[in-house]
């Protein structure tokens, strides 16, 4: 769920359209009307032609319905004989409050979750031709990966070995065949040996390869990079081998990255102020898509597959409706989607998601693929990461179906945002302890047996060490 800058006003009574070098989007007519519960007027019709389309901005939104049914029903009133003694223990209880605000628990976190876990870094066509590099850092590890002379791609720690100092600053880029310290001078080929120091003379003989660049490791699953900076556990192939083939359908080796204007970065970051947990539980449960996601709501059926795969592999998938419920996005979206015949027939008109934990999501759709990832920063924040990755299909109908995709994603992120702050400041609250999960957040509850699996305290419902 990639999102980008600006957000929309999903009630605001003004049509917006998106403008192509000054002009309207061909195949809108030139005259804007307001809405009526979120409808365009007939005489505003999306033709089936479009013509290139180079967004750099828009100037109208169209807003989503005001007459979304709501799910939200009284409760109904029960005899006291139909009431259990222990009315709510029966119920599945989420991780208690203090697990997402413990600096205690966050650095049990570091050592039993995250040091061993497999981080997401990029695809291999973000690594074009030798000597281009993608760095990445969590906590206080960093990493880079890079193309090699000889066309494979290696991981290192980005720390020189004679003082420390971070060699690659700069998220990605192109270095010439060589990484230089930029304290000593000490250089690097792209294998990680050391090939030359300042004043090699000031030293003692001694072996060069004893301070070539520390490895790290490295594990290419459908062209996507993963790394880990401490070797536990089962590979990423292992892993999802639960949805291998289904996954494989979109072809995610053969994809590039999606373009983006010149003002537009390819990798998306955004720093929120809410638990990675928070975020993660957000990501895997629909319950309130109904209220929290009104236009996704629109363009999706109800029915919404749940499934844990494994300790920690979950499926999420929902299929489009045949109409969608009013939105100009969503129903642009539904109209122009192409055929996509390389996925099987069941999967072309469907957005499934795949879960990998502790934090890697890929948000698979039939026009692209996304990897979506929550990094933790400190106790109540985080860092999150998308990117966009295509197959080759330059047509008109396909580029405005992903600007639509992203059109409907930028306001699904904003809204997770949203939620997952306001859930932040109500975790400290002292009158919040743990709350409850329904059977729609039936993968919170595997997300949270993933959690107590890896530190038990996490059971606790009130603040224990948790790191020993």
């Amino acid at each position: 769920m990639c999102s980008s800058a600006g957000k929309l006003d999903p009630y605001s009574s003004l049509v917006r359209v998106p403008i192509v070098g000054g002009h309207i989007l061909s195949g809108l007519t030139t005259k804007i009307h307001r809405i009526r519960h979120g409808r365009i007027r007939k005489n505003l019709a999306l033709r089936d032609r479009l013509c290139p389309i180079n967004f750099a901005h828009y100037l109208y939104d169209f807003p989503l319905s005001r007459d979304l049914d709501v799910a939200v029903q009284p409760d109904k009133p029960r005899d006291q004989g139909e009431i259990e003694p222990d009315s709510v223990g029966h119920l599945t209880a989420t991780l208690p409050a203090w697990v997402y605000y413990s600096q205690d628990f966050f650095e049990a976190e570091k050592q039993k979750i995250f040091l061993s876990s497999w981080q997401l870094v990029g695809h291999t066509s973000d690594l074009p031709e030798p000597g281009c590099y993608i760095t990445f850092q969590l906590y206080e590890e960093r990493a880079v990966v890079v193309r090699t002379q000889d066309d494979e791609i290696k991981a290192f720690h980005n720390v020189c070995r004679h003082r420390a100092h971070i060699l690659l600053n700069d998220d990605r880029g192109t270095c010439p065949g060589k990484f230089v310290c930029p304290y000593h001078g000490w250089t690097y080929d792209l294998e990680g040996n050391r090939t030359a120091i300042g004043h090699p003379t000031s030293f003692l003989p001694h072996d060069a390869q004893h301070f070539a660049l520390s490895p790290v490791d490295m594990e290419i699953y459908g062209g996507f990079i993963f790394i880990r900076f401490r070797s536990e556990g089962a590979g990423v192939a292992e892993r999802m081998s639960p949805v291998h083939e289904e996954f494989m359908a979109y072809q995610t080796l053969l994809m590039t990255p999606e373009e983006k204007s010149e003002t537009k970065p390819v990798m998306w970051t955004h720093a929120v102020d809410a638990d990675w947990k928070v975020g993660v539980e957000n990501f895997i449960e629909d319950y309130h898509f109904f209220i929290g996601h009104r236009g996704l709501f629109g363009l999706m059926e109800e029915q919404y597959d749940r499934e844990p795969l494994g300790p920690d592999v979950a499926r999420l998938s929902h299929k489009m409706r045949a109409r969608p419920q009013p939105s100009w996005s969503a129903e642009a979206y539904n109209k122009l989607l192409p055929d996509q015949t390389h996925l099987p027939k069941e999967m072309r008109r469907r957005w499934t998601y795949y879960a990998l934990y502790p934090n890697n999501f890929f948000d698979c759709y039939p026009d692209q693929v996304n990897f979506f990832q929550i990094l933790p920063v400190a106790p109540g924040k985080s860092l999150l990461r998308c990117q966009s990755y295509v197959l080759q299909d330059d047509s008109r109908a396909m580029r405005a179906t992903r600007y639509l995709n992203s059109r409907i994603n930028d306001r699904v992120q904003d809204e997770d945002n949203d939620l997952i702050e306001s859930v932040q400041k109500g975790l400290i609250s002292s009158s919040y302890q743990s709350g409850v999960l329904s059977d729609k957040e039936n993968l919170v509850k595997h997300f949270a047996d993933f959690i107590r699996d890896k530190i038990p305290s996490a059971a606790a419902n009130i603040p224990v060490k948790s790191l020993h």
